[in-house]
């Protein structure tokens, strides 16, 4: 039974009560937000009426299955079936779609791509480059001398985080002069005269080289790494170029033993006046004011390109939502759409999302936001965790709302349940979260007789870490050949957990060394065989020129099908590539380059993706990968090469570029990393990742490593900062996006961080103060997310420390109120004990020594499986789209041929338009006009109109009149034909056509008193003898738009008609487009 604090204090009365609701890791929250749903429906509210909000599609997708189970057991089946029109999905579906029902009030056009979160860099990056290089020649050499290596990301995320938080581009400057004045402060003055100091470091420098280079031969290791020093820094300064900042300090701290001391402290003390250098001073300027600077500028050009080509991304859609929701006009019409809204993982909010909920629960009735404060790890993603601690605290009471703890856990054994409450009960409180709101006080599960503890400490021994992680790999590899015979226990219920990507790697490569399957996404995937095969396929279909790609598919074609096969050695296909004439032979001698050979003829009417599959279907790839055994991962593979494929696709829509076949080489040949490999999906593979990306899931064992890493806080870098007083007590949970700014300081001196004034400065710093605080929280809430995952069993993996114990630094980080350490672990072996916040808790302990050189670990029970193919069919099956473009079909000639001529209504003289105008954009401009032309419009408005459209498709604008004459002869053309008539423009239609979707969009209908008339616009120039052929053309697109009319309506077409405006004609097509034959033409047609 959950537990509620009802309380009323201070008032919001604009707001509707929000019910926030905590649910710590294990608790059941999806489960409560269905009974949300279930009990709304229950009392009456209407599942279209309900706005259910979560961040992942996966997690969107699990609540949407539970809420219609929910429903279906409890007897609401008609409202389980209308849960699938109601409004459920991630936050930038939610709110993506009422950004794009409102767009004309927004000022866009309802028609827009959507920049898929992968892209948005890559986009960023082609419209910014005008800008970006503009800027690089003044932010170049401080770059370079501050050793910022990556400039322009930093434009980028400034960019990024300034849009997040709606900090407009003409903000930008007073975040950098904000930033500079707290920077500056922490440095001494600078000096009068720079020249002054760089030549008293010359000549330290050149005297220091010249005495060591006459006192002999240099044996020493100090004299030896401080002359190489010494001589990188003279030639540097010899050559005019004033050295890095790190060079500077580095010759601050030189040390070239005790002979050359009194040389040595020359150029120490020369050096030391680094933190003086009036260039210093310039060059962090020169950052941050041009990074600022050139970012504004960037988001300007990304937004015109973004407006140029039709496209918004999620921050857009972010963006444009929040101010419609603050217009009366939309409130009004969605509070009568909405009544209640339901919010999941909300501590993963950011700001601007935090405002559209409270601008949401002002139109609702009802809001629940359903989240635990103790997981907001996210911070890369914009939460920030200060405001969901004040959301929490304030938000509740002042609206009227609830106040709900779920008590109970459904994940872990009782042991862990008690631990994880001893720890964190302890460790929360000084982050801020209340005691209460870190425990758990019930448990759902208990333990069977004679179940061992689910607490376990290992020891890995090892002088490094590749011998700690064998280490690792044997106590694993133990426990799943102890286990997993009886299928108690396989590879996928373990997950061992990583602070970085590059220890997650090391670990997957020592597991795999050790015989140990592991699932974890990789980078690489083009190189991988099976996707280098489906490429030297894809592009010897593309050019049979290609040798390479023909040696590469005999080469593979060719690899050992098993292990007798690869002692017994493998063709000599490379002698008989260097033989003459291979490549023809080859071409007569494989059935694989005879299939890719026999499809090159289709591959001008293939998108690249399917090219893509015609070269892996011809190149026989699938079974030449299931040959090498692996096929699960392989296939996998083959799927991940597929999405590079599909992202190509994206990436060319929104660049409004052509995609090619020949173009998707070049894209995967560039793929950043070569791809990412997924995950393995097989059961018996070990799940590798990071604690971040173990959020939100749960394992039977889990192992807990990288325990050496304690908190690193620096006020150093890009920061997003808010009106919060130093222990955050002053964020406005109301006012989530007031006052907040971005705070850019840069590290000058690379590496070197020891023996720095600035470094000593900073420490001292309110700034480090606020990065202390905000690490540690974030130290205790990870350590949180990643201990709540076991189920069974948690396993705390650490080298053992030089001075005795264990290396856990950050565990040591866990500290109560008092500033103690919450958990100590015991020394010993077998049964201990671990006290948590004083209280005990049996353990496990045992220590695990490396494999030895020429040992193996054990490996776990080995499983067997049968994996076996249908017969291929005898030729590749020519499946038909799964998309219909209506305008895309047309008529064979002969059909043509046979139909005859359509009947024609004149409606005057040809347009006297201007010769060599290009009738594409003449058709755009055409039908952009009669979509928004209204007769009853003044005349010079009419005329302006068609002018700026006119030119907006780079026509002369004197064209403006013949096509308003255009119009006119329409409009009185449809009052004499149909008087009374009412039409539309631009209607969109969507229908099916068996398996297959129909998409497209009417250019006029005309609601006739008997049904309806279906006009299309052709601006077709051509002479007399050729209109028929034209218009009958098309009669296939009028024949789908008149099924899908009379389909979607129930009322009668009673006309079809192409519209020649140029030409002056009205085609009636109304008897072709319902014939069998040229309905079987169009349905048929590929």
């Amino acid at each position: 039974m959950s537990t509620h604090s009802p309380i009323a204090a201070t008032s919001f009365p604009s707001l509707s009560p929000i019910d926030v609701v905590t649910a710590s890791a294990g608790t059941g929250k999806t489960y409560r937000l269905a009974t949300a749903f279930r009990d709304a429906v229950a009392a009456g509210t209407e599942p279209g009426r309900i706005l259910a909000t979560t961040f992942t599609r996966k997690a969107a997708a699990e609540l949407l299955e539970r809420v219609r189970q929910r429903l279906i057991a409890e007897g609401h089946g008609d409202a389980a079936r209308d849960v699938l029109t109601g409004a459920i999905g991630t936050v930038n579906a939610v709110f993506g779609c009422i950004a794009a029902a409102f767009a004309l009030e927004a000022g866009r056009s309802p028609v827009a791509d959507v920049i898929g979160e992968d892209r948005m860099a890559a986009l960023f990056a082609a419209a910014a480059d005008t800008v970006i290089r503009r800027h690089g020649s003044a932010i170049e050499p401080a770059a370079w001398r501050l050793r910022v290596e990556d400039w322009r990301d930093l434009v980028r995320r400034v960019s990024a985080l300034a849009r997040q938080n709606a900090i407009a581009p003409a903000d930008l400057a007073a975040s950098a002069a904000r930033s500079l004045d707290g920077l500056l402060t922490l440095l001494p003055p600078p000096a009068a005269d720079g020249a002054a100091l760089d030549a008293a470091l010359g000549r330290a420098v050149r005297d220091a080289v010249s005495a060591i280079e006459g006192g002999g031969e240099v044996t020493v290791k100090k004299t030896q790494d401080a002359f190489a020093l010494l001589k990188e820094a003279a030639a540097a300064l010899a050559n005019g170029r004033p050295l890095a900042w790190a060079d500077w300090v580095r010759l601050a701290k030189l040390d070239a033993g005790a002979r050359w001391k009194g040389v040595a402290e020359a150029v120490v003390t020369a050096a030391e006046a680094h933190d003086r250098h009036p260039r210093l001073h310039a060059d962090l300027r020169a950052l941050v004011d041009g990074v600022f600077s050139c970012a504004a500028e960037a988001m300007a050009d990304y937004a015109e390109f973004k407006r140029i080509q039709g496209l918004v991304d999620f921050v857009d859609q972010e963006q444009e939502a929040l101010a419609l929701l603050r217009r009366s006009d939309v409130r009004s019409l969605l509070a009568e759409r909405f009544e209640l809204a339901l919010v999941d993982e909300f501590q993963d909010t950011s700001p601007i999302q935090l405002a559209l909920f409270l601008e949401l629960a002002g139109i609702v009735r009802r809001s629940v936001w359903v989240g635990d404060a103790k997981q907001a790890i996210y911070g890369f993603r914009g939460t920030d965790p200060d405001l969901i601690r004040a959301v929490v605290a304030r938000v509740p009471p002042a609206t009227g709302g609830w106040l709900e703890r779920l008590p109970r856990s459904y994940r872990s054994r009782p042991g862990l349940v008690a631990f994880h409450n001893d720890l964190f009960g302890a460790a929360f409180p000084p982050t801020g979260i209340p005691q209460d709101q870190a425990i758990v006080s019930e448990c759902d599960r208990s333990d069977r007789p004679g179940e061992p503890s689910p607490l376990e400490i290992w020891t890995l021994e090892g002088k490094n870490w590749d011998k700690a992680l064998a280490a690792l790999a044997r106590g694993v590899a133990n426990r799943l050949a102890a286990e997993g015979v009886d299928g108690a226990l396989r590879g996928s219920d373990v997950a061992v957990l990583c602070r970085s990507n590059e220890r997650c790697a090391a670990v997957a490569a020592t597991f795999a060394a050790a015989g140990l399957k592991v699932a974890i996404g990789r980078s690489g995937l083009t190189a991988t065989p099976e996707a280098g095969l489906a490429l030297a396929a894809l592009r010897y279909l593309v050019d049979p020129g290609d040798t390479l790609a023909m040696v590469e598919l005999a080469h593979l074609a060719t690899m050992p099908d098993t292990a007798e096969d690869a002692a017994a050695g493998q063709p000599d296909w490379l002698e008989t590539w260097l033989a003459p004439d291979a490549a023809r032979r080859a071409r007569e001698g494989s059935p694989v380059l005879r299939a890719l050979d026999a499809a090159r003829d289709r591959l001008l009417h293939l998108t690249p993706v399917e090219a893509l599959e015609v070269a892996i279907a011809a190149g026989s790839v699938t079974d030449a990968v299931l040959r090498w055994g692996g096929g699960a991962e392989r296939l996998g593979n083959l799927d991940a090469l597929r999405g590079l494929a599909r992202a190509y696709e994206d990436d060319c829509r929104a660049r409004r570029a052509a995609a090619t076949a020949g173009g998707l080489i070049g894209f995967l040949s560039d793929a950043e990393k070569g791809g990412e490999q997924p995950p393995s999906g097989d059961r018996n593979a070990v799940q590798v990742m990071t604690y971040h990306q173990s959020k939100g899931l749960e394992w039977p064992m889990v192992v807990l490593l990288d325990l050496q890493g304690g908190p690193e806080p620096s006020a150093f870098g890009l920061t997003v900062e808010g009106p919060a007083a130093e222990d955050g007590a002053a964020v406005d949970p109301w006012c989530p996006l007031d006052g907040r700014w971005l705070r850019f300081w840069p590290w000058p001196y690379d590496k070197q961080r020891a023996r720095i004034p600035l470094a000593d400065a900073t420490d001292a710093a309110p700034e480090m103060a606020v990065a202390r605080r905000r690490a540690h929280a974030e130290a205790v809430r990870l350590m949180y997310v990643g201990m709540t995952r076991a189920r069974d069993r948690l396993i705390l993996a650490a080298r053992p420390a030089k001075a005795g114990g264990l290396e856990t630094d950050w565990l040591d980080a866990l500290v109560d109120a008092r500033g103690l350490p919450v958990l100590a672990l015991p020394a010993g072996q077998g049964a201990v004990t671990v006290h948590a916040a004083g209280r005990p808790h049996p353990a496990t302990a045992i220590t695990i020594a490396a494999p030895e050189e020429d040992g193996a670990a054990p490996q776990p029970a080995a499983v067997h499986a049968v994996f076996s193919l249908p017969p291929a069919p005898a030729a590749v099956p020519d499946h038909p789209p799964l998309r219909l473009a209506p305008s895309h079909f047309g008529i064979p000639a002969p059909v043509v041929a046979a139909a005859g001529a359509p009947a024609a209504i004149a409606l005057g003289d040809r347009l006297p338009l201007a010769g060599g105008v290009d009738v594409t954009r003449l058709g755009e401009a055409i039908h952009s006009f009669l979509a928004v032309d209204r007769p009853d419009a003044a005349p010079e408005d009419r005329l302006a109109c068609a002018a700026r459209l006119l030119e907006r498709w780079g026509i002369e604008p004197t064209a403006a009149a013949p096509l308003v004459e255009a119009g006119d002869r329409l409009w009185r053309a449809l009052s004499r034909l149909w008087p009374g008539a009412g039409w539309r423009t631009e209607v969109p239609v969507h229908g099916r056509l068996g398996l297959q979707r129909i998409g497209g969009r009417i250019d006029l209908l005309v609601d006739a008193a008997d049904g309806v008339v279906i006009i299309d616009h052709k601006a077709f120039p051509g002479a007399f003898d050729q209109w028929a052929a034209r218009a009958l053309a098309h009669a296939p697109q009028l024949s789908l738009y008149r099924r899908m009319v009379e389909e979607a309506t129930g009322s009668p077409v009673r006309g079809c008609f192409i519209h020649m405006p140029v030409v002056g004609m009205l085609l009636d097509l109304t008897r072709e487009t319902g014939t069998r034959e040229m309905g079987a033409t169009c349905f048929h047609a590929r």
